[in-house]
């Protein structure tokens, strides 16, 4: 059945009013009156409808369940990216998508490709969070997952030891098996990534120092899959 998002106020107790731009989208995707579809507002509901009425720019749905949305994993991954190009840091947000990140956030560190955190700006957000949202329809998400803009290291510190499991990916001395590190099963999790040369030494036990566990993942990268992902897969496998 096609899931699709759609803001809050869209739903009026057991009716849904779609937009013309939107009912147009629906019935050029081959959608009549009396097929059922998922909608979902990002509230951590799902409401299944049924098109009561759709053509010429107007479509309305009738309410025939609302349940808890489906689709979401147990444990809840925030990941922290070292700073990569746009590009690549589109193919994790796609990939992270995917598997069942919650938040996406771009890092500045000391060794990041892109000095600039300006090219992270709004316009780009825009368009990842679009992505998002499609990535998110077609791998049966029940919540979106969050992209923000880019700060600095000592930032993300501050924020990923307020609460929650927080690792920072290291491949030297003193790092650990992620698996061995999350095996008391925690909720919510903070995965600091590196940019492809790595965290700093001085950066790893900045962290360190603030409670933050250095981690490695348990194979190594293949494919030049990036090893935040790898270390949230790890983590998804073990603890759904």
């Amino acid at each position: 059945m096609r899931r699709v998002f759609i803001p809050p106020d869209w739903i009026e107790v057991d009716r849904v009013s779609f937009p013309p731009e939107f009912a147009s989208q629906l019935a050029a995707l081959g959608l009549g009156a009396g097929d059922h579809l998922i909608v979902l507002d990002d509230s951590g509901w799902e409401h299944e409808v049924t098109l009561t009425k759709i053509g010429g720019g107007v479509a309305v749905a009738q309410v025939l369940k609302k349940r808890l949305a489906s689709g979401e994993r147990r444990t809840k991954i925030s990941l922290y990216q070292g700073l990569v190009p746009p590009d690549l840091f589109a193919e994790i947000l796609r990939r992270g998508t995917g598997l069942g990140i919650v938040e996406f956030v771009p890092v500045a560190c000391d060794r990041c490709e892109v000095p600039d955190l300006d090219t992270f700006d709004e316009p780009m957000l825009e368009t990842w969070r679009q992505m998002i949202l499609n990535v998110s329809q077609e791998t049966e998400r029940g919540r979106l997952p969050r992209v923000g803009p880019a700060i600095l290291f000592d930032a993300a510190l501050e924020r990923v030891t307020r609460r929650g499991t927080s690792l920072i990916v290291w491949a030297g001395k003193g790092s650990q098996d992620v698996r061995v590190v999350t095996e008391d099963r925690p909720f919510s999790i903070h995965v600091l990534a590196p940019p492809p040369d790595g965290f700093t030494p001085r950066e790893v036990e900045r962290a360190y120092q603030r409670g933050v566990i250095p981690v490695r993942p348990p194979f190594d990268p293949v494919g030049g899959t990036p090893v935040g992902l790898l270390v949230s897969q790890a983590i998804f496998e073990q603890l759904g």
